[in-house]
């Protein structure tokens, strides 16, 4: 009898049944009391107050006419939030975003703190203690939070919200610290009351922007180990990340290599300064250009994604002249436009930003634009009553539905006129353009690979003060914007030499590229800084290390007494393979498992196919051949909320070698185990390094199990490396 094991999962009914009020992720679906929930989400930004020692939670305060609060006590604040929450679920919105409530980390201090509008209306610093519960810190957090929930619960929406202010990546304890308040934080909300209006914790705002970045090895460890404090503690609730257009953190912050539930992309329209915004044909481009994003997130982000930011500037009473998008009728088309194509690209929930107009700059400021993203208007007078902008009747009366593919502007093989590959359709210029290919180690061409693009425009002579920040000289004028491979590999790079700000002696004979930087989904990091860049400069092909992606297995066969596994980080497809009586087959995959036909396993064979999480072990990205698994390490926790296609989960169960550390966390002995089938397997080398990248152990062993002492080490998150006769394994632990 042919033997085939799949293991039908009873976890999603265990969710349905034990945590219906929650809101979940099936497959590509969100689900909340067994129906789908399409999230429709709009910023909201929140004030924190401590006025005669009452914390109160409030609308901030630059939704006014002008600096200042309305509400001093929790009864009135609470009423003022719940009056805006209403008025958002009356526009259309179901979930909430929040925005302002979380702490930040003082870097001269090295503590935590909570910003607070004071009794004397002045921002003051309250410290968080995480180890005392009755610490004010703690206190004021805890009744924000209270607040935030209640509201959410009275008016039946639901909220995201950004936990942390914005970490320090080179500071290890400023890591760890984030890590014992994302566990604090997380205990609270796992039996808050209300807690099933928490929808999810957005770890970071747009991590590409932030100073100093980390590898991809290192970001990837830092937000598993933070997704993994949270499940610990709260396994209700999903986890998300702000990515920054999704292709601005691929250098870093992967949005295809990093443990959340689900992403977020956060885009904004774009225009150049010499594109005239009064014109139908200019807006109808700018809105265009949006689907490059949305395409490429579909076709690389293995977990399910939404929108989390998108937005447009506009007003009835100022226009383009200070800096605005466009009209309002503009605006209604962007969010029409952006609706539509997310749901036609695959994206599975909307995000606009803001809920209305802000005041947070004068008119005399070079960002006074930024006062208009919202979908409410503040009339410009003593008593400012509000009005709605045309944008809210198309989220108001917005019907979700597929109508057509994902409207990108794209061919599978390079073409300048299209927007995928020109994105601002910059004139060729032949002379400085610079092209190339992108291959994996193992000669496959990279489609969708990621191309960054600095151009050094001329020098300003002589030098004027920079229209955007008078104090400074602008004496040289950049232009920076991304391309992508196409289906072979190929990339083209057009640069264009244009004035934004009217400046003089800019020549006509610019200097051209001066830096590429290249990656893709999984990828390593190509980079290359010149002054200028000339097309011999560019390796043929360009080599990224990729770990295995999408992967197809054909021509395989699998005979009597050996064991094969077959790994892909996106896609396992499988064709003409035979798996003959005795043998055994494992295929594993983060997102999706196809057998084609032609697959063939005999009776008497083992076929086990596993939906299997990623992993951080893989530290250099290297795949050990193109079929051959990266090697999971062993978690009885594994979650899989992160499904998307297929609704099985598999039991996860590897023949293979693999590594254990005990106890984790540790205080005082670690002890590092190899199981294997062989029962002389033995250790080469282990190799202990902090967060940072840094040995903090090296020991040349070939005793297993091996045993050490980590008492002598600072507290915080640390990497173990084991290396055996032909494998490195890696594991995490944390020292408390």
């Amino acid at each position: 009898m042919k033997k085939l094991i799949l293991l039908l999962s009873l976890h999603w009914f265990f969710i349905y049944v034990c945590m219906a009020q929650y809101v979940t992720l099936q497959g590509n679906q969100f689900m909340l009391n067994g129906k789908k929930f399409y999230p429709m989400v709009v910023n909201f930004s929140v004030a924190k107050i401590y006025k005669n020692g009452i914390f109160s939670l409030s609308p901030d305060h630059c939704y006014g006419y002008k600096f200042g609060h309305t509400c001093y006590d929790i009864p009135s604040c609470n009423e003022e939030m719940q009056t805006h929450f209403n008025y958002i679920a009356g526009m259309g919105f179901n979930t909430v975003r929040v925005l302002a409530i979380a702490p930040l980390y003082d870097t001269l201090k090295k503590k935590l703190v909570i910003k607070v509008h004071s009794d004397n209306n002045k921002l003051d610093s309250i410290p968080i203690n995480l180890s005392n519960p009755s610490d004010p810190g703690m206190l004021a957090l805890f009744s924000y939070y209270d607040q935030l929930l209640e509201a959410a619960n009275a008016t039946s929406l639901k909220i995201i919200f950004l936990p942390m202010g914005k970490p320090y990546f080179q500071d290890a304890y400023s890591l760890n610290l984030w890590t014992d308040f994302l566990s604090v934080i997380a205990s609270y909300f796992s039996t808050a009351n209300h807690n099933d209006a928490l929808l999810a914790y957005d770890l970071m705002n747009e991590p590409g922007t932030y100073p100093n970045l980390p590898t991809k090895q290192v970001a990837c460890e830092i937000i598993s180990t933070w997704y993994d404090v949270i499940k610990a503690n709260d396994p209700h609730h999903l986890v998300t990340i702000g990515n920054h257009y999704g292709i601005y953190d691929i250098f870093s912050f992967d949005p295809s290599m990093l443990k959340v539930d689900f992403n977020s992309v956060h885009f904004y329209v774009q225009f150049r300064p010499y594109e005239d915004r009064t014109q139908p044909a200019i807006q109808e481009l700018a809105r265009k250009r949006t689907a490059n994003i949305l395409y490429w997130m579909q076709q690389n982000s293995i977990v399910p994604w939404i929108i989390g930011e998108t937005g447009y500037t506009a007003s009835a009473s100022w226009g383009i002249n200070y800096g605005l998008h466009g009209t309002l009728a503009n605006q209604a088309d962007y969010a029409q436009y952006t609706l539509d194509a997310l749901c036609n690209c695959g994206g599975i929930g909307y995000s606009w930003f803001d809920y209305q107009d802000l005041s947070y700059v004068d008119i005399s400021h070079p960002k006074y634009y930024g006062n208009f993203y919202g979908l409410r208007e503040r009339e410009y007078s003593p008593i400012p009553p509000v009005i709605d902008k045309p944008a809210v009747d198309i989220f108001r009366n917005y019907v979700r539905q597929v109508t057509e593919p994902c409207p990108v502007d794209r061919t599978p093989t390079y073409n300048a006129n299209k927007l995928y590959y020109n994105f601002w359709g910059y004139p060729r210029n032949p002379a400085k353009e610079i092209s190339g290919y992108v291959k994996d180690q193992h000669g496959n061409p990279i489609k969708d690979a990621v191309i960054g693009v600095n151009v050094n425009m001329g020098d300003v002579i002589p030098p004027v003060p920079h229209p955007n920040n008078p104090d400074k000289l602008l004496k040289r004028l950049d232009d920076s914007f991304t391309t992508f491979t196409d289906e072979t590999g190929y990339f083209n790079i057009i640069p264009y030499q244009f004035d934004p700000f009217g400046t003089i002696g800019i020549p006509n004979d610019f200097p051209g590229i001066y830096r590429i930087n290249i990656s893709a989904a999984g990828a390593s990091t190509f980079l290359l800084v010149k002054y200028p860049i000339l097309q011999q400069q560019i390796p043929n092909p360009i080599v990224l290390n990729r770990i295995n992606y999408d992967v197809v297995v054909s021509g395989e066969t699998v005979y009597n007494g050996q064991t094969k596994t077959y790994s892909g980080r996106k896609s396992l497809t499988v064709s003409n393979t035979n798996i003959n009586s005795g043998g055994n087959a494992v295929f594993t995959s983060s997102k999706t498992i196809n057998l084609l036909p032609g697959f063939n396993a005999a009776a008497g064979s083992i076929v086990k196919m596993y939906i299997a999480p990623f992993n951080c072990e893989d530290i250099s990205f290297i795949s050990k051949t193109p079929h051959t698994s990266i090697v999971f390490e062993e978690n009885n926790d594994t979650n899989f909320s992160a499904m998307k296609e297929l609704q099985l989960v598999f039991e996860k169960e590897f023949s293979e070698n693999y590594l254990s550390v005990f106890p984790n966390p540790a205080n005082h002995t670690v002890t590092v185990q190899l199981h294997s089938h062989n029962p002389e397997a033995s250790f080469k080398h282990i190799t202990l390094y902090d967060i940072l990248g840094r040995v903090i152990l090296s020991s040349s062993t070939e005793i297993n199990p091996y045993v050490f002492d980590v008492s002598i080490y600072p507290k915080g998150i640390y990497f173990i490396k084991a290396t055996d006769e032909t494998t490195n394994y890696y594991q995490k632990i944390i020292i408390q």
